[in-house]
């Protein structure tokens, strides 16, 4: 495929009767300083010679994600590219050549973990079957996306206009890809998974404006920009220079300044520094007062956006959104098996709540929830408790109240809630990824322990996002 910005050679796939073309690692972005917060630039290519994008390429620096096992990325510097999937090539098309829909999906936990390197977001499956364009690109990650300081160059909020940048990119060359653009805010539609849905919610809210906020449709799951977030704001340059502490990056006056010495830093050790530092609640994540993001989405006094009007929005969760937290919360208390509701439990409850921004909740109140009478104080009973309370305060309610805001301005939106565990993990109710690995296509593998259930429900699944994207009448979802 030949684009504006450069020629690129992919891999041809079989998805059931049909063909879906692969392009993986496209660079869409440069970055003009070093990687670590320098503002991206959209990529051109200016090579005879095609690009070979037949294979991966990492994902973007982050530490290892010990909360979900099934996540487990390889990670470089170099990571602003993206994967695309298309049912057809309007070069190679001599039937049923008109342009797709697409489909951009942001994706990642936290704003420190993710990328399109895991086979979770490979999308040939709803390419094919849906019969759409999928797109799904990286964007830089914890302190190499969000570190900010007092200076142009270090504005915080670089793994946002990350995303702006795969936008244009994908506004510019989609077309050779077969995609239409000729109406690109009604053709494109961005796509948010948990970190990603709530970067789509600030590119919405920002006064800053861009062209993804007047898309005519969004796809949020299981998170939106009412999601609280550690204060990366006020807090900024002190958690960078306790960072550079940490990191042993002492020698300041060699270097000029401490974003100087932090850049001379090989990425792993940056890496070990942040963990140190935060011990393992995210802490360099998008940062408010800023032009991007003047404040934030939950003190706004009022959501009135003239382009935030006449849209259509699908929005949804899985049943259980509070199990990734419960795990952490086990694992700095040495395993589910050991774990015991006392002193060490509501202190490490009260460090996960202070660390989201949730002050409300104090340790009293913590405390005053335990002391319930959970027949005999059932250890069991109790966990399961406090996973269903953090997946409401920091995913179901947050998604509920985004679904009601945008309707109550005239927007249409339609909600869900997932709840089928994929036949492989076992009984229980579906937890965090688990609508993605349907969504996307898992059970449609042919590597894929699934059930014939699982392999249904993909394909409706798909079948129903990819009539919203295409503005068809879709069948099994509320609209609100």
């Amino acid at each position: 495929v030949t684009t504006r910005k450069g020629r690129y050679v992919g891999n041809k796939l079989h998805v059931g009767a049909g063909v879906v073309y692969e392009f993986l690692a496209v660079p869409y972005a440069n970055i003009f300083y070093e990687p670590l917060c320098s503002r991206s630039r959209i990529a051109t290519d200016t090579k005879v010679m095609a690009h070979t994008a037949t294979a991966k390429k990492p994902s973007c620096v982050q530490g290892e994600d010990k909360a979900i096992s099934e996540v487990v990325v390889e990670t470089d510097e170099d990571c602003l590219h993206l994967n695309i999937w298309t049912p057809f090539l309007p070069k190679l098309c001599y039937d049923n050549c008109r342009l797709r829909h697409v489909v951009v999906a942001f994706v990642g936990r936290d704003f420190e973990f993710g990328g399109n390197g895991h086979e979770m977001y490979e999308g040939q499956y709803l390419a094919g079957y849906g019969d759409i364009i999928v797109v799904v690109p990286n964007f830089r990650l914890g302190v190499f996306g969000f570190l900010k300081a007092n200076s142009s160059k270090t504005s915080g909020n670089m793994g946002l206009y990350d995303q702006r940048v795969a936008l244009d990119w994908v506004r510019e060359n989609i077309e050779f890809f077969g995609g239409n653009t000729t109406e690109a805010t009604v053709q494109i539609v961005p796509f948010g998974h948990d970190t990603g849905a709530v970067s789509l919610g600030y590119h919405l809210l920002s006064p800053e404006r861009h062209w993804v906020q007047d898309a005519k449709k969004f796809i949020f799951h299981t998170s939106s920009p009412l999601r609280r977030f550690a204060d990366n704001s006020r807090a900024a340059i002190s958690n960078a220079q306790i960072l550079t502490r940490t990191a042993e990056c002492l020698d300041v006056v060699k270097h000029g300044s401490w974003l100087r010495c932090l850049r001379t830093l090989h990425a792993e050790a940056l890496v070990r520094a942040v963990f140190k530092v935060q011990r393992g609640w995210p802490l360099f994540v998008p940062s408010f007062n800023t032009t991007l993001l003047p404040e934030a989405p939950w003190t706004m006094k009022s959501w009135d956006r003239p382009w935030l009007r006449n849209k259509q929005f699908l929005v949804g969760s899985v049943k259980d959104e509070g199990t990734v937290e419960m795990n952490m919360v086990l694992t700095r208390l040495q395993g589910a098996e050991s774990a015991q509701i006392n002193a060490n439990f509501v202190a490490e409850m009260h460090t996960l709540i202070t660390a989201y921004n949730l002050s409300e909740i104090s340790e009293v109140n913590i405390i005053a929830i335990l002391s319930i009478d959970f027949e005999m104080h059932d250890v069991a009973k109790i966990l399961t408790f406090w996973q269903t309370v953090l997946g409401d305060i920091l995913y179901i309610c947050p998604i509920n109240y985004l679904a009601e805001s945008l309707s109550s301005k005239g927007n249409a939106v339609y909600s869900f809630v997932f709840a089928q565990r994929p036949s492989w993990k076992g009984a229980g109710l579906a937890t965090r990824y688990d609508d993605i690995h349907f969504l996307f296509g898992t059970p449609l593998r042919p590597s894929s322990a699934s059930s014939e259930v699982d392999k249904e429900l993909s394909m409706t699944v798909i079948d129903d996002w990819s009539r919203f994207v295409k503005n068809m009448r879709v069948q099994y979802l509320n609209i609100i």
